[in-house]
Order: C-alpha cells, then structure tokens, then sequence
C-alpha cells in the first residue's frame, strides 16, 4: 500500500503514421461519451505489436463508467494504470493499456469509447449542477506515432443535450473551435493536425440550469 505505481512513458515509433482520427464529445448532464476512431499504418515490412496506451485526465477512477477499445471491429482487453505524476491540469493520469497487432504494409483501425463524469469546481460530484464543470481530453500521448502529425483530424463537440434545456458552453481552450448562433453540434476538420502544438483540449459549461 505504500508503493507508488508506475509511470507510463511513451515510445515513439516512426514506423506507425497515424492517418486518421475522428473525435466525437457528446456532452450529457455531467458527464461525457467520448468516441475515438483511428487509422493507423504500419509502413513497415514487419507486423508489430504495441502496447496502446489511452490517456484518461481523472482525479477518481469511479467516475469512469465504461471504457470499450476495438481493433479492426474486434473488442480487445484492457488493463488499467495509473501515473503518479500530474498532468498540466494538476489532476492523476489513468491509462488504458491494450496489446494491438498492426499488419505489415496495411492499415488498422481502433476504436475508443467511454463515459466519464465531469470535473465540477475542481472536484468529481455526482449531482451538484450549481457550478461550472469541465472537461479536460489529453491529446498528446498520439504524439508517440511517426512525427506527432495527424494527417486528417476530426473533431465534433455535441452539446444538443445540455442545451437544449439552457445549458451553456462557456470556454473552448486548445483547438480553435466554437458554437455559433442556435447551433448545438459543431465538427471541424484539420489537414496534418500537429500534436505537438495542440496537446490538451478542456471544455467548460455551465449546467445549472439541469
């Protein structure tokens, strides 16, 4: 009980290009549906496996209520970690870590989805809506494929849910996105996105109104 776990470190691997990734956040009450789909190619002559790591920001491992990851529509295991050091959020860092195969010369897709509950006010609560939450979704830990360059991103925040009863986004930081007029969902797409200079992207709301 007094031994601190391990640190993930990622591996870079310049072998593996991440062509695709299509990023879903659908806000609900105070939680959200995240769903990740990526394409990666394996460019080269050997087939590899890797141990994929998925990055989840959280200070309470319960307020995640699932976590599913698919390899080429197959579900895969999953084993849960935990880094001891802070992120730039000052919050506890849980990985996912999965066994992948990648098939020499081809493309392999994963598939990620979860539902965790958000931060309110800094701490994890299940019910209180009077303060602004926020939601915090790392995206550097892609970096450890080929250069850190996504060569076609997308990314669809749906918030239909909260505001359609006056809830309200507040704040966007890290990608240049944003809701305009009555709209509810809002998707943009990026060619050779580069993780190195977008690494984390925190979305706040104000859910009081629930």
């Amino acid at each position: 009980s007094g031994t601190n776990p391990s640190v993930i470190t990622l591996k870079n691997d310049s072998d593996i290009i991440l062509k695709k990734e299509n990023l879903v956040l659908r806000f609900v009450d105070d939680c959200v549906i995240v769903s990740c789909d990526y394409v990666l190619f394996n460019k080269s002559n050997a087939e590899k496996q890797i141990d994929f790591a998925f990055n989840i920001t959280d200070s309470a491992y319960d307020s995640l209520k699932y976590y599913d990851i698919f390899v080429n529509d197959l579900k895969v295991d999953s084993e849960l970690h935990k880094a001891v050091v802070y992120d730039e959020e000052n919050s506890f860092s849980w990985w996912e870590l999965s066994k992948v195969k990648l098939s020499a010369n081809k493309e392999t897709n994963i598939s990620i989805c979860y539902r965790i509950e958000t931060a309110n006010d800094g701490t994890y609560y299940r019910s209180y809506f009077d303060k602004e939450n926020s939601f915090l979704y790392n995206l550097y830990p892609a970096l450890s494929f080929g250069d850190g360059i996504i060569e076609d991103f997308t990314l669809t925040i749906d918030a239909s849910d909260i505001l359609g009863w006056n809830g309200k986004i507040t704040k966007i930081e890290g990608i240049d996105i944003s809701f305009k007029g009555a709209e509810r969902t809002v998707t943009e797409s990026f060619k050779n996105f580069d993780l190195n200079k977008h690494k984390q992207l925190k979305i706040s709301y104000n859910i009081k109104n629930y």
